[in-house]
């Protein structure tokens, strides 16, 4: 034990490593790290949801909504239900409605409203989902408590058992969402009931029509005959979980990385937050919806759309956390669009280019890169995602969808060269082909052969 004068306050004390700074000055100097860090954190977050807003908002564009006088009802119809539709027929079934059943003391609302950072996480509930507060569960200080209260500190009688209560206790909020969210709400929609006898949409619901429904209500079946239903979150009528969660990746990166620890107690409070954020990262799992998956396990139903006509959405808001399912109609149910969505591709031999449509850009889901490639035959070229580490990789313009001035061109003497020399192209002239999307490699590939 050595006595030493902090190099910040100058005030002794006693150190048993070559440490030169005071217990306080170094708590004050880690605190300080963890704010910076939390707030590059914060930004980089931000960013990332701004961009996927930017990119969310431009697929939004390119449905054109229509009022309701002008749909023409029929078997090929295809209705996507949303909660306003229960909402229409006076069914309580709002997120707010699900709130007052859980009444001011309940303990699950509480774990909701102080586990969640939302400022209203009843307006937009599965999103707000993804917001966890990580400054009351993770902290540093927060855990170093809990490390404290379980007399993990210098208790010769203390032991893993009390390391992860103090860890366990940390993580509480989210172990009762995870816990008791399920069973109540079940509980909560079990009860729901129509509150009118009014039928506000006879005329614009066929009953041969299909139904993508994101309720777990029936009402469109007792209501108004419809029997080709697909309850892409489950339904009450069946006693298989119900879906409810968040966009996967929307609660962040939980862990912590190249931190230094200065002693004993901030290497245990290290250990013990790597394992709070652990148990917050298996409980997310839990809230997390996995839109892809869910398409895969009804897979029959997207493929069933190839004849519809026109898609009719009724009370359900285009948001984040489900636009997985619209690309995937979009995909399977084209010929509903009112604008027809073009993959084309022009190759211009005499400025050495390649310009790709837009519409091949939506189709691909808006990747960041795409690679161009030409087929064994070269007879063909496909266009498909890629990593920025492809050699053949070109980074899609940011603002492409966004800004209509914005092309995606691509520029390669060489590979249009050989282009031109397999296919007796023009060196003069420009050469427009359409592609087709194959989903099963997430591509469009265009037949140079036809052109």
């Amino acid at each position: 034990m050595e006595v030493k004068n902090c190099k910040t306050c100058g005030k002794q004390f006693l150190s048993e490593t070559d440490n030169s700074y005071c217990r306080i000055c170094n708590k004050k100097w880690y605190e300080k790290q963890e704010k910076i860090r939390e707030q590059a954190e914060n930004l980089k977050w931000q960013e990332q949801k701004e961009q996927e807003r930017k990119l969310f908002e431009a697929k939004v564009q390119t449905y054109k909504p229509i009022l309701m006088e002008s749909v023409n009802p029929s078997a090929h119809t295809l209705y996507i239900i949303g909660n306003g539709f229960d909402l229409m027929h006076r069914v309580p079934s709002s997120y707010y409605n699900f709130r007052d059943s859980l009444g001011k003391n309940n303990s699950l609302r509480y774990s909701l409203e102080t586990a969640l950072t939302a400022e209203d996480i009843w307006a937009d509930f599965e999103n707000a989902l993804g917001t966890l507060n990580l400054n009351l569960m993770g902290s540093r200080n927060i855990i170093d408590m809990w490390l404290d209260d379980f007399g993990v500190y210098g208790d010769e009688d203390s032991g893993a058992a009390e390391f992860y209560m103090a860890v366990e206790a940390a993580a509480a909020p989210m172990a009762n969402l995870v816990n008791n969210l399920q069973p109540t709400f079940r509980r909560w929609i079990e009860r729901l009931e129509v509150g009118t006898d009014d039928r506000p949409l006879n005329g614009l619901i066929h009953p041969q029509g299909k139904v993508l429904d994101f309720n777990y209500t029936e009402f469109i079946e007792t209501l108004y005959g419809v029997k080709e239903v697909c309850y892409i979150h489950g339904s009450r009528k069946k006693k298989k979980k119900l879906i409810l969660g968040h966009k996967p990746g929307a609660a962040g990166n939980f862990h912590q990385k190249n931190r230094k620890p200065q002693n004993y107690r901030q290497a245990m409070i290290d250990v013990a937050q790597d394992n709070v954020f652990d148990l917050i990262g298996q409980y997310d799992k839990d809230l997390t919806k996995d839109s892809q998956e869910i398409i895969k396990n009804n897979q029959a139903f997207f493929d069933g759309l190839a004849c519809t006509e026109q898609i009719v959405v009724i009370g359900h808001s285009i948001s984040l956390v489900d636009w997985d399912y619209f690309i995937e109609v979009n995909k399977k149910a084209s010929n509903a669009h009112e604008r027809v969505m073009r993959l084309g591709l022009t190759i211009s031999a005499k400025q050495s280019q390649l310009t790709i449509s837009k519409d091949v850009i939506r189709i691909l889901e808006s990747p960041s890169y795409v690679c161009v490639l030409q087929g064994k035959d070269k007879q063909s070229v496909a266009v498909a995602c890629c990593e920025a580490s492809h050699p053949m990789s070109f980074k899609v313009p940011e603002n492409l969808l966004m800004d209509n001035r914005c092309n995606m061109r691509i520029c390669s003497q060489q590979f249009i060269d050989r282009l031109v020399e397999a296919n007796n192209f023009s060196p003069l002239e420009f050469h427009r082909v359409e592609g087709k999307y194959l989903p099963e490699l997430n591509a469009v590939v265009f037949p140079i052969k036809v052109m």
